[in-house]
This record gives C-alpha cells, structure tokens and sequence, in this order.
C-alpha cells in the first residue's frame, strides 16, 4: 500500500511525500495498491495515524473548494471488469478525542479502512482502492504513518491477501507519508490616498489593484479594499523568490510602480508611497476628460441629480472646489504603465 497526490483537484496541489502546503490548503492522496508479482490480491485492511493537529480528514466531494470534515474515506470501487467491489471497514478519527466506531474506540487522528474482491475477480497490477481528502489547519510537519501489528495492536494490523489466504504485504516495503505545512508567505504593502483624511481614516480604505512580475512570472491580484492605515496584504507563497516589479492601480488614482524582493520570508514589507488622485475615468491620465467629468457634477452631492462619484477626489460624497485642486495640481500627469514585455 502507498499514498500518492491525487488527480482530484483541491484548492491547492497536492504535495509529494516530504513537500509542502500552506494553512487553509485542501487537496486529495490517492490510496493505491500494488501487487507487485501477484495477480489474484482479494483485499486490504489498511489502519494509518495522521498529525490530526496539523492535518484532518475531509470530504472529497466538496475538497475543491471547501473543507468540510468526515469521519470516511472515499471509497473506490471498481466496476465487475476488475479492481475492489466492497467495503469492509471506512472509519476516520479526526479528533481532537477519541472516537467509538461500532463500540470499539478509535484513536484521535486514525484511519481504518479495508476493501475486497467480493463478485468480482482477484486483482494483480497497481490500482486506487479510496481517495483521502485532507485538510491542511496548521503549521508543523505532518505523518501520514501505516500501522502494522507488532508494535500496534493485533486489531490494527496493515496488511494484503492473495485468494489462497496468503498474507502477501511487506511492511519494510511502506513509506510514511510526511507533509510540511506552513502560513503562507505575505506581502503586506502600504499607500497613502492622496487628497483623503490622513491615516488612520475610514477614508483610507479604498479598492486597489497588484500586479506583481519578475521574468516570465506575473500574478495578477484581484482588487483588495485598504485598511484604514492605508495597508493591504497578499499571498506570495506561490511565487518563486527574486526581485518583482509591482504595480498599483485604484480607481480615481494612477498607477504606482516599483519593486520588491521576494526571499521566502514569511512577511515582506513594501511602501507603495503616495497614489495621486484626478483620474475620473480611470484611464491612468489626468487631462480635460476628467476634468469635464468633474465640471458636470461640481456643486452636488450624492442623492442628487446630476452627481457623479467619480469626480469626487477627497471622499467626502460631494464635488467641490477641493476636487477642483486635486485634480489641477496632477493636470497633465499619468501614472505608470501597466506591467509587459515591453514595460518592465
């Protein structure tokens, strides 16, 4: 018996023995048979420990997007052309208690799970007899171990039959499956929204746009609100380390570039700096366009006819002479390009 990734999609690959995930990352290893030589196995009883502290059993139907615990595996069950037909044992212990299956108690973070060759024919080759979908909720290393009698209990014993009876497993030939799970690498960034209450201000808290790019490499994040500080924060735990340039956009604001070096630090600190105001249409220019925009609501505020937020440059629901001088003293600028080949 061995664990591999599954091909089922979670929220995150699944990681090779000895790899990594991040908290909150869910994702699905196949529990796979091999015969080896053999070609008439009738069953299994596999019995596992896991670090439930760091990782716990969840439902594969939903593993894609969410984590929702169960107390079974996904059982595979082949059709009457071959591979396991029937469950003989499914019981998962998340924890963080014991568990009682049956009347017999279970050991907080253990999987019990045994499937047969009831109508259809012994099976030989390598094949999946269930998918355990897992939920990564800590930090730490976790340990997939299998159990096999001595030094577990008689009753949680591993182990493979051939149709004759013969116990065919070989414990030296069982890997503990190990998976490194860690908080995932942030970038928290910082910008000052010009012509808005200084900081803190509920009026710092605006949408902004990330792209961030090195290379071939580009992430692209979806609009994030600031908070009242004027700070933001990302997931760069995906991103190979090296120097990104970012770029910065919100809307009314031009764009800000620079760049930031990635070094596989659980937090990394970028100062945006200031995002200058005016750009009513949000076509990274401030010029007569907007300033058109502004003249048409100038005067009134929101609930009136005729008011248009876009124009209103200081956040306070009305256009007044104060947008005015925002946008007169960035009159003719824009901001930085977007992020390509051709504009690192």
């Amino acid at each position: 018996m061995f664990l591999q990734p599954g091909s089922t999609a979670g929220t995150c690959p699944a990681p090779a023995n000895g790899g990594s995930t991040n908290v909150g990352c869910t994702f699905v290893l196949d529990l796979m048979l091999n015969a080896g030589s053999n070609p008439d196995v009738t069953a299994h009883q596999s019995y596992l420990t896991y670090t439930s502290s760091i990782i716990q059993n969840a439902r594969v139907s939903n593993i894609g997007t969410s984590c929702v615990l169960t107390n079974t595996v996904t059982a595979d069950l082949g059709n009457h052309s071959g591979g396991f037909d029937a469950v003989l044992q499914n019981e998962v212990c998340n924890g963080p208690n014991p568990c009682t299956f049956r009347g017999v108690t279970a050991d907080a973070g253990s999987i019990a799970y045994s499937s047969c060759a009831l109508s259809n024919v012994p099976q030989g080759g390598v094949f999946r007899v269930a998918r355990i979908g897992l939920c990564a909720s800590s930090p730490g290393a976790a340990t997939i171990h299998w159990q096999f009698s001595p030094p577990a209990p008689i009753t949680r014993d591993t182990q493979i039959v051939s149709e004759s009876g013969e116990l065919i497993s070989n414990p030296s030939l069982f890997a503990d499956y190990v998976i490194n799970v860690v908080n995932p690498a942030s970038l928290v960034s910082h910008v000052n929204w010009q012509g808005h209450l200084a900081q803190p201000n509920a009026l710092q808290q605006l949408p902004i746009t990330l792209t961030l790019k090195s290379g071939s490499t580009e992430m692209d994040y979806p609009s994030v609100n600031t908070d009242a500080n004027g700070y933001f924060t990302v997931s760069v735990g995906s991103l190979p380390n090296g120097t990104y340039n970012w770029r910065v956009k919100g809307p009314k604001f031009l764009a800000d570039a620079g760049n930031v070096t990635l070094s596989g630090s659980m937090i990394t600190s970028a100062e945006m700096g200031l995002m200058r105001v005016g750009d009513a249409n949000d076509d990274n220019v401030v010029n007569i366009t907007d300033f058109n925009l502004m003249r048409n609501s100038f005067g009134k505020g929101v609930g009136e006819p005729g008011y248009d937020d876009r124009a209103d440059f200081n956040g306070d629901a009305r256009v007044s002479v104060v947008d005015v001088n925002l946008h007169k003293n960035n009159m003719g600028t824009s901001g930085a390009p977007p992020i390509s080949p051709g504009n690192p």
